[in-house]
């Protein structure tokens, strides 16, 4: 799997809507070389809406991503939804602070997809990746969970106001 399974020729294409289907798996996500996803499967489908100075993507991502637990480091499998839509303007490239209008070459004649389709994965994933703690017994490594108790048990506190806690003591509160 190559980068140019994402690309889109788009010169030869009339006016109007596009349908692409792509399939996001371990292949894919190995292409960028990170480590926060490990595998999956997102199913994307891309819909091009072709115009004479304009190529408007409208994304919509479905699937699952395996990732890294953020508290006890197991594999963890993650839903992922959602839509996104990209604006290519051809021609000159003018001033934009949007993330979603992106310039290209008037010679241009095909677009990458790979960049933003995996950058649109990263924006569906929560912010904090954890197991749930589910009553079923299926959420952490309950021996990573002790270890981290134990851990957080031994570690001296890095509390700024703890000095001055023991200067207060016992003393009486006012009101």
């Amino acid at each position: 799997m190559a980068v140019r399974d994402y690309t889109i020729q788009f010169s030869g294409l009339a006016e109007g809507d596009h349908r692409f289907d792509f399939v996001l798996d371990k292949a894919f996500f190995a292409l960028f070389q990170e480590e926060q996803i490990l595998g999956g499967r997102v199913d994307a489908e891309v819909t091009l809406d072709r115009q004479s100075r304009m190529l408007v993507f409208f994304f919509d991502l479905k699937g699952v991503v395996e990732v890294v637990c953020d508290r006890c480091a197991d594999p963890l499998l993650i839903a992922v939804a959602g839509k996104q839509e990209l604006i290519v303007r051809i021609g000159e490239e003018g001033e934009s602070t949007d993330d979603d209008l992106v310039f290209i070459p008037e010679e241009a004649f095909e677009f990458d997809l790979s960049q933003h389709l995996f950058d649109y994965v990263h924006i569906l994933l929560p912010m904090r990746l954890t197991h749930d703690d589910s009553a079923d017994g299926k959420g952490c490594d309950p021996e990573m969970l002790k270890l981290l108790e134990r851990y957080n048990a031994e570690k001296p506190s890095d509390n700024p106001w703890q000095g001055l806690e023991k200067l207060l003591g016992d003393t009486p509160n006012e009101n």
